[in-house]
C-alpha cells in the first residue's frame, strides 16, 4: 500500500488512510512511501525488537524475509526514555544513559533471545540504542541503509491508542524504507 508519510498539520486535516489500514486490516500489510522508494532488492532486514511476543512475531517474520532474499537481518532494541512534562525540565535535565554495562547486556539477551527464537544457524547484526523508539528505529534503518523494517502492531485501539500511541504507525509514516506490518491478533504468513 502506498502512504504519502504526512505529518502534522497534514495528517491532522487530511487524516491516513494507510495508518488506518495498517492499525485495523487483519493481514500483513506492506507500505510504500509515495516519495520515490522501491523495492528492487532486499539486502538488509531491520527488526525492532522490545522482547514482547509481538516483536517474536516480527522477528519470526523479518528472519523469513532475510532468509528468502538472502538478506543480512538488523535486530534493533530501543531503552525507551522516560517523557516527563515539561514544567519538570529544571530539576530532570539529564537524558537517559546508555552505560556500556546496559548495552552490553540488552545485546546479550538480544542474541540470546534471537537463538532461542530461531535456532542457532541465524546471524544479525544487533543494534542498541537509547530514546524514543519510533524515532531511533527510523533513524537506524537510513543509517544503515535498510531496504524493508518488518515491525509488529500490537493492535491498541480506542483510548489506549491514544494514551500510548503507535510505534509502527509512527514507523509507517516517518522511515525512509518500505514498511511490513504483522499484526499480534491476525492473518500470520508464516507456517512456523
Amino acid at each position: 500500500m502506498g502512504t504519502h508519510g504526512r505529518s502534522g498539520v497534514g495528517r491532522l486535516l487530511l487524516g491516513s488512510v494507510a495508518r488506518e489500514v495498517v492499525r485495523l486490516c487483519p493481514c500483513p500489510v506492506l507500505t510504500v512511501r509515495g516519495r520515490g522508494q522501491q523495492l528492487h532488492r532486499i539486502d538488509r532486514v531491520a527488526v525492532p525488537v522490545d522482547f514482547s511476543d509481538h516483536s517474536a512475531l516480527a522477528l519470526n517474520h523479518g528472519c523469513d524475509l532475510a532468509a528468502l532474499f538472502g538478506a543480512r537481518l538488523q535486530i534493533a532494541h530501543v531503552v525507551e526514555e522516560a517523557l516527563y512534562p515539561e514544567f519538570y525540565y529544571p530539576v530532570l535535565a539529564s537524558p537517559l544513559t546508555l552505560t556500556p554495562a546496559m548495552r552490553q547486556q540488552v545485546e546479550d539477551q538480544l542474541r540470546a533471545w534471537l537463538r532461542d527464537k530461531m535456532g542457532g544457524d541465524l546471524e544479525a547484526d544487533v543494534h542498541v540504542l537509547a530514546g524514543r523508539p519510533a524515532h531511533e528505529i527510523t533513524a537506524l534503518a537510513e543509517m544503515q541503509n535498510s531496504d524493508l523494517i518488518v515491525i509488529s502492531s500490537h493492535g491498541r485501539t480506542g483510548f489506549r491508542r491514544a494514551l500510548m500511541g503507535s510505534v509502527a504507525e509512527d514507523i509507517v509514516a516517518h522511515a525512509a524504507c518500505p514498511v511490513f506490518t504483522v499484526k499480534a491478533f491476525g492473518q500470520d504468513l508464516l507456517t512456523r
